[in-house]
């Protein structure tokens, strides 16, 4: 019987995507035959219960769309009325009642804005009018206001509560590159969490973000862009082509990134103090840099049903960078004041080809299994070499590695749906080979790491106000350099529980707990000798170290208005920290990571802000307030600090100008080391004209020293100040084009979930 009921299943789906192009329309009105205006509403098909479009009713709830001859569910809803659900064809439905209610809705829809908030989790049918006037998938992305997602347009970078998260097409984990390049009129939903569940827990996740795309057309579709800089070496350039039949896809995807900056200064004033040896050093210096790099995807994507599918993906990264510093030093030690020049190249290329292959698999009962296996190889040349001069000598420090590895990952994954949950069970392994030849000292490493991750989950409903999400995971962890090995076991778990207080008010409590392992740069033995006075060297005693994360998110939503607030406390039990010692043996001061005694964090994050203000104007205010304390054997440091800043978007027709202002800077504290983030200052524009979007882009309109970052160190042995401007951003005018083009009838791209392992080099630089 269940085959039966699968094989029919089948066969409808197979004759909704073979049919013509049948327009479903209709009208909502309550028992006085007025209109139900401006009602969300979703359709999907009723063979596999997958979602087909997002529309929204009118002025007269009039709604239309174009659709293939089947059998749909549509589903209405609407604040003040009974929510409407009704099974039907492609073909015009007439005047449908909706009669007027006192009962909240069953889920929060937000008027205006399209988003259904569930458990851990926003789903957003994007507005088409957003879709129409944006270039790219990042600025569509940018007008969700999503809380704690953070989009910079000028910058083209994308992170969730200052963290960075799992970006996904389709359920499969694409580069950052196709994300933002994504067509926004492609978008049928973006599935939204600021939470990375367990299945990413390991990967020090901050959220996921989906682009779900709508069924494309069977043919193909091209899309190139390119972005430069008036006056600087600035230079961005993206092509995708793809091609599909019947059951399968081709696509080619490439990527360019160049720099050329010539106005970097840097002013760094250095302390090194012992009872043996102190030294004192100013520096004003100029370091220019210079890089280039291509990232090459050919996809191919075969889908035999819509139960099964086999994808292989072959990429490769190649870098080329390249930094040249000149500049002068005071250097004072017992008394005496040394004026050097000085001069410092920095090279390093790069190449690292993948090939990823990836199966799924439906079952039936609601079940599905998933395997991924990931093959990378990596090869790169550092070098680095300090020279110091003054009218009669000269002192060289040179460092050149030579890395050769590889990594080989997998995962399996079954999943399982219920009634009112969905459990999975997963186990991820990676296996990691560096070999790293330090030339100029003649030492050769070879280390091997091994990591394996079992994890299970599980999350449902307890009411249809109240929801839950658990997942533990063990991980097993070994690491050697072929003498000696070491092991560890630890667990990760997260637990989360969502309550809709009402239409307008919901509530999110969420708890992490996750271990972090040393890297194996920070295990290598190898001490790398920075200048006369300086080095650096890893910790073959490292522990790992754990994480407490709790944050509780209460959020409002009401007619455009929305206001979010996060309270989180975030703890590392004994983290790992570079602390620097004085070595009389060497007489240098040498960087060690060490494990010291807890770092934490107190903050409350808000904002608040409305959409489609006067149907054209988008704003957010920001704010964050955090404490945070760091402390080891022989420190305790502490930091106090409020940031905020503001963004706002005005949309008219096919042009959009927005703006991105910092009011004040966030300051971080992380052991002995104090960070003073950028100052964002962007105004950018865009505009659509047919399959042309032409957008400029201006950094920095108000400081023309451009994005300044800024360290410094708090240590008792090595206090420094280091600020540097990328002075070449400073009043910078970037101009972008884009161009699209699409032909075809249809593909039903499958979904990609699993994770794909990345490369250590275990390098020390």
């Amino acid at each position: 019987m269940a085959k039966k009921s699968f094989l029919t299943a089948l066969l409808v789906c197979m004759a909704v995507l073979g049919a013509e192009a049948q327009n479903l329309n209709g009208r909502l009105a309550d028992e006085d035959n007025n209109p139900v205006a401006f009602a969300n509403m979703t359709l999907k098909l009723a063979a596999n219960d997958s979602l087909v479009a997002g529309l929204t009713s009118d002025e007269n709830g009039n709604f239309s769309v174009d659709v293939k001859d089947g059998r749909y569910i549509l589903t209405a809803s609407a604040i003040g009325y009974e929510r409407l659900t009704i099974r039907c064809g492609a073909t015009a439905l007439g005047t449908l009642l909706m009669p007027k209610t006192t009962e909240q809705l069953d889920e929060i829809v937000v008027e205006g804005s399209r988003i259904t908030e569930e458990a851990g989790r926003f789903v957003v049918l994007p507005d088409p009018k957003e879709a129409e006037v944006s270039g790219r998938g990042l600025t569509l992305l940018d007008m969700q206001q999503l809380p704690g997602l953070e989009v910079d347009v000028a910058r083209q970078t994308v992170t969730i509560d200052g963290g960075t998260p799992i970006l996904q097409i389709n359920g499969k984990e694409v580069p950052l590159e196709r994300f933002v390049n994504v067509r926004p009129e492609q978008i049928l939903r973006i599935e939204y969490s600021n939470e990375p569940g367990i299945r990413y827990l390991d990967r020090n996740a901050s959220g996921i973000i989906n682009l779900v795309l709508k069924e494309s057309d069977d043919g193909g579709n091209v899309m190139a862009r390119i972005q430069s800089a008036f006056t600087t070496g600035f230079v961005d350039g993206y092509l995708m082509a793809a091609h599909h039949k019947g059951k399968s896809e081709f696509s080619l995807q490439y990527n360019l990134s160049h720099r050329n900056y010539k106005n970097v200064p840097y002013e760094m004033t250095d302390s090194y103090i012992a009872e043996e040896r102190t030294v004192q050093r100013s520096q004003q210096l100029s370091f220019p840099f210079n890089y280039i790099t291509h990232n090459i995807t050919g996809e191919y994507t075969y889908q035999p049903n819509d139960s099964t599918m086999f994808v292989a993906t072959l990429r490769d990264y190649i870098d080329n960078n390249h930094w040249y510093g000149t500049g002068t030093i005071n250097e004072t030690e017992n008394g005496i004041t040394t004026r050097l020049d000085m001069n410092k190249q920095t090279d390093r290329k790069g190449n690292s080809p993948t090939l990823d292959l990836f199966f799924t698999h439906k079952m039936r009962n609601r079940q599905k299994i998933e395997l991924n296996m990931v093959g990378q190889y990596s090869h790169s040349d550092y070098y680095n070499n300090l020279i110091y001069r003054d009218s009669e000598n000269e002192w060289q420090y040179p460092t050149k590695v030579i890395n050769k590895g590889y990594a080989v990952s997998g995962e399996a994954v079954y999943g399982k749906q219920f009634k009112k949950a969905e459990a999975r069970i997963g186990l991820q392994y990676q296996h990691n080979f560096a070999n790293n030849d330090y030339v100029i000292y003649e030492t050769q490493t070879e280390m091997t790491k091994d990591n394996t991750y079992l994890y299970t989950s599980i999350e449902g409903n307890f009411s249809d106000d109240v929801m839950y999400s658990l997942g533990t995971g063990v991980k097993l962890f070994s690491v050697t350099d072929g003498i000696d090995t070491k092991r560890y076991v630890r667990n990760l778990s997260t637990a989360g529980l969502f309550w809709r207080i009402n239409q307008h008010w919901s509530l999110t409590a969420n708890t992490r707990f996750i271990p972090y392992l040393p890297s194996l740069s920070e295990l290598s033995p190898v001490l790398q000798r920075v200048d006369d006075v300086e080095a650096i060297k890893g910790n073959e005693s490292l522990k790992p170290y754990n994480t407490w994360f709790n944050a509780l998110r209460l959020r409002y939503n009401n007619k455009g208005w929305f206001a979010n607030a996060t309270f989180s406390h975030f703890r590392n039990f004994s983290p790992t920290v570079r602390v620097y010692q004085y070595d009389p043996e060497l007489d240098l001061f040498v960087g060690t990571p060490q494990n010291t005694d807890y770092y934490q964090r107190f903050q409350l994050k808000t904002e608040v802000g409305v959409k489609k203000l006067f149907d054209c104007l988008n704003i957010t205010l920001n704010g964050k307030l955090k404490k945070e304390e760091a402390k080891g054997e022989e420190f305790y440091h502490d930091n106090l600090n409020f940031s905020s800043g503001i963004k706002a978007q005005f949309v008219w027709k096919q042009l959009m100008v927005g703006c991105d202002f910092d009011f004040l800077p966030d300051k971080s504290l992380y052991g002995e080391e104090m960070s003073i983030g950028e100052m964002s200052q962007s105004i950018y524009a865009e505009y659509n004209w047919k399959s042309l979007n032409v957008s400029l882009v201006w950094h920095c309109p108000f400081n023309k020293e451009g994005y300044m970052y800024q360290t410094r160190s708090l240590s008792a042995v090595h206090p420094y100040i280091h600020t540097n401007w990328t002075a070449d951003n400073g009043n910078m005018l970037v101009l972008g084009l884009t161009w699209k083009l699409n032909y075809g009838k249809a593909f039903n791209k499958g979904q990609k979930t699993l994770w794909n392992g990345g490369y250590d080099d275990g390098m020390v630089k």
